[in-house]
């Protein structure tokens, strides 16, 4: 018992165990049914065998993945829309979202590969695919049970693709194979090898296509734009505002996009202040921003690619015991200037009870370019600066575009085309208030949505409809 509560502290633990339960399934039912009660009379070769012990412990480790890696923390949902999820990785167009659905593919791919190399009635196509198929299905059923993950329909469908296109390596391999043993009655000709390559080529088209004509794209992609579209028979909508029908051209500003060495000397420039610097070593990548911790210990300082944010946090002035000050604006300005950040004259700047500090701009123009966003920090009464979340970005004008109308934008509404997550389901929503806001897109331009203020028969929300035609 004291081994197996060790193996089950370890993820490499835990795949021997669920990979040694799938075998010893497997040679009960081998040795036990199929050899004493069926009297069957094949046998499994060594090479044989060591596929199947590849595919079970395979297997260990999708299974782990899929239900070990996660709390229950999901209510029995249920996602039966394929392009919701590719639209949601098209507006974000971040690297996370794009891995998730990659990652969903190349999941099954070895399983394609090793089913038919471990069972020779898996030589056939559709055996294999319907194993593939069942599989992942009772994957997604077992997540839905247990509430470890959402019931997603597209990923049946990617567990399924990636299972075909495994099949269609096992026909690549074997062929040569076939070939180079010169065997005589092969199982595929080069024409059907070709054939079973064409879920694979599709695959490589289709994210092509998509990355290709995100990088030929001259604005980024916004994360208010729908990603499916909302039934709108059941709600009563209104407005008890005057919407424009005007066609207008609106700015769109651009930030500037920082470098990882832009971002290590953003964090030196602030460990400097306290008299330390980066450790290097124990820097943290990730496809947003960068985590910089100084060499004492004392301090960490996360830096954002997009726009250059920080947030900064030095653990030997936090704590509770810490008593807040009062600070002008002239003073508070004093302390955050060694960190490299200024405060525009026409910032508005309130104290919280506990001392800290919120500043809001609003597109304030400071020389050649535009500062908007909010910083808050928190400053004791010795003056030092405890921790602050710099969310001000400094952004460049680019050029004009036409926008749509205020009623267009209404429309969109009406037709169902926005984003809007609310439970339960409202049945009557309002428009209260319209204005034209900026929002930042994918690639760091700063872009105008209409800003409709709801009011529900739950609550009140904002829906942003991208504005630019």
């Amino acid at each position: 018992m004291y081994i197996v509560f060790h193996l089950l502290r370890s993820s490499f633990g835990l795949c021997l165990i669920v990979g040694g339960a799938l075998i010893a399934l497997y040679l009960l039912g081998y040795f036990l049914l199929y050899k004493k009660f069926f009297h069957g009379e094949r046998t499994v070769s060594v090479l044989q065998g060591i596929f199947i012990l590849m595919l079970f412990m395979y297997l260990a480790i999708v299974l782990m993945a899929t239900f070990l890696s996660r709390g229950a923390y999901y209510n029995h949902a249920v996602n039966l829309s394929v392009l919701r999820t590719y639209r949601q990785a098209w507006n974000s167009f971040i690297k996370r979202d794009w891995s998730v659905i990659i990652l969903n593919i190349l999941m099954f791919v070895p399983i394609g590969f090793l089913l038919p190399l471990s069972f020779s009635k898996c030589k056939k196509s559709w055996v294999t695919y319907l194993i593939g198929l069942i599989l992942t299905i009772a994957i997604e059923t077992g997540q839905y049970i247990s509430r470890q993950g959402i019931f997603e329909v597209v990923d049946i469908v990617h567990n399924g693709a990636g299972c075909v296109v495994g099949y269609g390596f096992w026909i690549i391999c074997n062929t040569i194979y076939e070939k180079i043993t010169r065997k005589e009655n092969r199982t595929y000709s080069v024409r059907q090898m070709l054939v079973y390559q064409i879920p694979f080529a599709l695959l490589i088209g289709l994210f092509t296509t998509i990355f290709v004509s995100y990088q030929m794209k001259e604005l980024g992609n916004m994360t208010t734009s729908y990603e499916v579209t909302k039934d709108m028979s059941h709600i009563k909508l209104s407005t008890e505002v005057s919407l424009s029908t005007e066609h207008t051209k609106a700015n769109v500003y651009q930030a500037k996009k920082s470098s990882k060495a832009e971002t290590l000397e953003k964090a030196n420039r602030i460990f400097k202040v306290h008299g330390t610097s980066v450790k290097e070593e124990e820097t943290k990548a990730y496809d947003e921003s960068m985590v910089y911790y100084s060499k004492d210990g004392k301090y960490t300082c996360w830096v954002n690619f997009m726009g250059g944010t920080t947030w900064f946090t030095a653990f030997e002035e936090s704590g509770e015991t810490s008593d807040p000050a009062t600070y002008s604006r002239k003073e508070l300005k004093e302390c955050m200037k060694p960190y490299g950040i200024n405060i525009p004259d026409s910032a508005a700047i309130t104290q919280e009870e506990d001392g800290q500090y919120t500043v809001q701009v609003n597109m304030a123009k400071v020389k050649n370019s535009y500062i908007d966003g909010t910083l808050t920090c928190h400053i004791n009464k010795e003056g030092k600066v405890e921790s602050f979340n710099d969310q001000m970005i400094h952004y460049k004008k680019y050029k004009k575009f036409a926008i749509i109308s205020e009623r267009e934008a209404y429309g969109q509404i009406q037709k169902g085309k926005f984003n809007y997550y609310a439970e339960p389901k409202v049945k009557e929503m309002k428009v209260k208030e319209v204005k034209l806001v900026y929002l930042m897109d994918s690639k760091g331009f700063y872009q105008p949505a209409y800003d409709f203020k709801m009011k529900t028969d739950k609550d009140v929300r904002n829906i942003y409809i991208p504005a630019i035609q």
